[in-house]
């Protein structure tokens, strides 16, 4: 009987701020059937038959060819073929790393993906059905109480979004989003929050908008987000946004901010809450965020039920280590 499971990686920093929480509640889960959970630095660390746990498609196809006879499990953050296009604009490495994926669903004995459209995706690019697979969103965040408590939090629609100015974060189109908004809703106001303070400048300069940007440090992110009402998620209607599950929204929810993403992002869409709004990818979708800020008013403690309910079971760390328990048991147990 195997007593441990290995993480291992060929990349130096492939445990970061948006991967660590991930493989921490996969590590809790192992120990709590009773297996150890190693950090492996080296590959002289990972022997034949081993268990192993990968983040990336690319390790583990290399580990198989060091190794004999081990048995993977594979934390799919995103499908990184079509994330190799999106990206580096590159088909070469879209072809070798489809053949990883392709090798990696195979060979794993669980597949742990972020949402049901992600299997959904696998399924039919590859043409084949997936029996051995666990869906987890990505999340780092609890509730904040305090975030729920600051006053006339919800009397003025404020608005706020955090994180890059990549393309793909669709920062035109948000603020073309907020140009309309400003244009019926007077006392509306935006800010954001990005290290890359001279590129969000120069697209407000471009745009003749005069939006509040500013950098705030990780630690004190949270205090900041507190005093928002809505928050930006907006996405292109592509593979790679269609199955992914951005942490941005937990973020934004976890401080009592009421989301506003595009609704290509499936599986928060589908979410069953009232207070969120999922746009259609055209302009004339924003009548719902007109239509939501002119709604019966709305009080922090609303809000906070329905989120806590929410978190208790889509962002639950221990709802997932529960349910992997069980899957866990029964491939490896």
């Amino acid at each position: 009987m195997f007593k441990c499971i290995k993480f291992f990686s060929f990349r130096k920093n492939a445990l970061n701020d948006a991967t660590i929480n991930y493989v921490e509640i996969l590590e809790k889960s192992f120990k709590e059937i009773g297996f150890d959970f190693i950090y492996c630095k080296s590959l002289s660390e990972i022997n034949n038959g081993d268990i192993v746990l990968t983040i990336e498609v690319k390790d583990l196809f290399l580990l198989s060819l060091y190794k004999r006879n081990l048995k993977f499990i594979n934390w799919y953050q995103g499908i990184v073929p079509e994330e190799a296009i999106l990206m580096k604009k590159s088909w070469i490495r879209k072809i070798y790393l489809d053949f990883f994926e392709k090798t990696a669903l195979k060979k794993c004995i669980l597949n742990i993906f972020v949402s049901d459209a992600m299997n959904e995706h696998y399924q039919r690019k590859y043409k084949q059905k997936i029996n051995s697979y666990f869906i987890m969103p990505c999340f780092n965040k609890e509730i904040n109480l305090k975030s729920f408590q600051v006053v006339n939090k919800y009397e003025r629609p404020t608005f706020v979004y955090a994180g890059s100015m990549h393309e793909w974060q669709c920062i035109d189109r948000m603020l073309d989003i907020y140009m309309e908004l400003k244009s019926k809703l007077v006392n509306a106001t935006l800010t954001i929050l990005t290290s890359e303070i001279e590129v969000a400048r120069k697209k407000l300069s471009e745009k003749g908008l005069n939006v509040n940007v500013k950098y705030v440090e990780l630690s004190k992110l949270d205090e900041e987000l507190s005093i928002y009402k809505y928050g930006f998620l907006i996405r292109d209607d592509i593979p790679v946004n269609r199955v992914s599950t951005p942490t941005k929204l937990n973020s934004y929810m976890a401080n009592g901010i009421i989301p506003i993403f595009s609704n290509v992002i499936s599986y928060y869409s589908n979410l069953n809450i009232n207070n969120k709004i999922d746009l259609n990818n055209n302009s004339h979708d924003i009548q719902k965020i007109f239509d939501f800020e002119n709604k019966s008013k709305i009080t922090s403690n609303e809000i906070l039920k329905e989120y806590t309910n929410l978190f208790s079971e889509v962002f639950s760390e221990s709802n997932y280590i529960n349910k992997l328990k069980i899957i866990l048991k029964d491939i490896i147990v």
